[in-house]
C-alpha cells in the first residue's frame, strides 16, 4: 500500500508595489487614537424634531384640558394632533438613539483598525 498523498495548488504571488509612507511617532499615534475615541456625538436633527413634536403634544394636551369645545371637528383635530405628534416624537427619539449608536460603532471600527495596524509592528 502506498500512503503518499500529494496536494498541490498553484498560487500567483503578487509583489508589493513601492509607495510612500509617513513615519509617525508613537505619541502622535496614541493622540490620534485618543481623539477618535473621544469624538462627541453630533446632535442630529432627530432630537430637535422630537422636542418640537413633544412641544406640540403638550400644547395640544393643554388645549384639550382647558378648552370648552363647541365644534366637534376642533376636538377631533386636537386629539389627532396630540397622538400623532407624540408617536412621531417617540420615533424621532428612537432614530436619534440609533444614529448615536451608529456613530459610536464607526468610531470603534476606526480605533480597531488602528490597533490592527499597530499589531503589525513591534512596539
Amino acid at each position: 500500500m502506498n500512503n503518499n498523498i500529494e496536494l498541490s495548488r498553484e498560487y500567483e504571488l503578487v509583489t508589493h508595489q513601492k509607495g510612500k509612507a509617513y513615519p509617525i511617532e508613537v505619541t502622535d499615534w496614541e493622540y490620534i487614537k485618543k481623539e477618535i475615541k473621544g469624538l462627541p456625538h453630533c446632535e442630529s436633527i432627530y432630537l430637535s424634531f422630537s422636542l418640537f413634536l413633544f412641544g406640540i403634544s403638550v400644547t395640544s394636551l393643554f388645549s384639550l384640558l382647558s378648552s370648552n369645545f363647541e365644534l366637534t371637528w376642533y376636538l377631533i383635530t386636537t386629539w389627532i394632533l396630540l397622538i400623532a405628534s407624540f408617536i412621531i416624537g417617540i420615533l424621532c427619539l428612537l432614530l436619534n438613539d440609533k444614529s448615536k449608536k451608529m456613530e459610536l460603532t464607526k468610531s470603534k471600527a476606526i480605533v480597531s483598525f488602528f490597533e490592527q495596524l499597530e499589531s503589525r509592528f513591534n512596539c
